[in-house]
């Protein structure tokens, strides 16, 4: 009789301590998912952008669009960079020697003007020069598995910035500076393409191209003699210079308005509610075995939409975000 009353007590207690837990669970997740909800509500009255309709400009039309010229020459890029031998030049100050044309020996440099000439070379230029004169470029971006993940073509404007830079130096030091101001104004224009497109990486990808660019055109100037540089469309080099320098802080809030606009949803949404999106992302980039078993339950519990520990987080990114863009 004594045992039965010793483990029905035992029963009861364990009972009543999983009630208790569940609901102080329940009352935690009530508790932050109300954060995020007052802060969404602040950020709202503050007149923060909440959706990407808020900041994405009007859709272009076909004829206007830069995106396919961009991912054909993305494309190309890709494969040329496979070639044996391909030398990915980049010209400017504090470029180490086997990649700065400015210390090529004579071999060299006659490999890079060869590899300049080739067929899929030029046509890449040809793209990319095409691109640069279209108002805008629409990339058909899939958000729906990550959208820290939708880079695309964009992976391959630093390397379209180098050849651009490149190709203007070897104009420069033939005496042909307005074909490598116009270079410049192209990988300028290709880099502009990307800053303002969901996901900071491509912010990122932004700015490498601009400080790629502005060092080329040190090594550029270099090239030429000062006189050279009167002509307009050097002038307009050094207007786009400026531009991109003060546009580079604003557009850095837009880029973090952008991703916490497209990513937070899909973290803290929509991947819980499709139970294992992050699970599956995560086994897909870190690979199975290296996904330890009480990882993935781990996961499996923060990821599920009743965590309160996701709430927490995504009240955490919310702050985080708002005190980077007011800084």
């Amino acid at each position: 009789m004594k045992l039965r009353t010793v483990l029905l007590g035992i029963a009861g207690f364990t009972c009543a301590g999983l009630l208790i837990l569940i609901a102080a669970w329940a009352v935690w997740l009530h508790v932050e998912k109300s954060r995020v909800a007052e802060m969404k509500a602040e950020m709202r009255a503050e007149g923060l952008p909440m959706t990407v309709a808020d900041l994405e400009p009007a859709p272009l039309g076909e004829a206007d669009n830069a995106a396919p010229l961009l991912e054909r020459a993305a494309e190309l890029l890709k494969e040329l960079k496979k070639r044996e031998g391909w030398i990915d030049a980049v010209p400017g100050p504090g470029r180490e020697g086997e990649r700065n044309p400015t210390s090529f020996d004579e071999a060299k440099l006659a490999a890079l003007r060869e590899q300049m000439a080739w067929p899929e070379t030029q046509e890449v230029l040809r793209l990319l020069r095409e691109a640069a004169a279209k108002p805008g470029a629409d990339f058909a971006d899939n958000l729906t598995q990550g959208p820290f993940m939708s880079i695309g073509p964009r992976a391959e404007f630093l390397t379209a910035a180098r050849l651009l830079s490149a190709s203007a130096w070897l104009s420069a030091s033939q005496g042909k500076v307005d074909d490598a101001a116009r270079d410049l104004l192209v990988a300028l224009r290709i880099g502009s393409f990307a800053q303002r497109q969901p996901v900071l990486i491509n912010w990122l990808v932004a700015r490498s191209v601009f400080e790629t660019t502005f060092n080329a055109a040190s090594a550029v100037a270099s090239a030429a003699s000062p006189r050279a540089f009167e002509a307009p469309v050097w002038v307009e080099v050094g207007a786009q210079w400026k531009d991109r320098a003060a546009g580079l802080r604003p557009s850095l809030v837009e880029a973090l308005d952008l991703e916490r606009i497209s990513l937070a949803p899909w973290v803290f949404g929509q991947s819980p509610r499709e139970g294992g999106s992050m699970l599956h992302f995560l086994a897909d980039t870190v690979g199975l075995p290296q996904l330890q078993r009480r990882t993935a339950v781990v996961m499996a519990v923060y990821t599920h939409p009743w965590s309160p520990m996701l709430a927490a987080d995504h009240a955490a990114y919310l702050t985080l975000l708002r005190k980077v863009r007011k800084a």
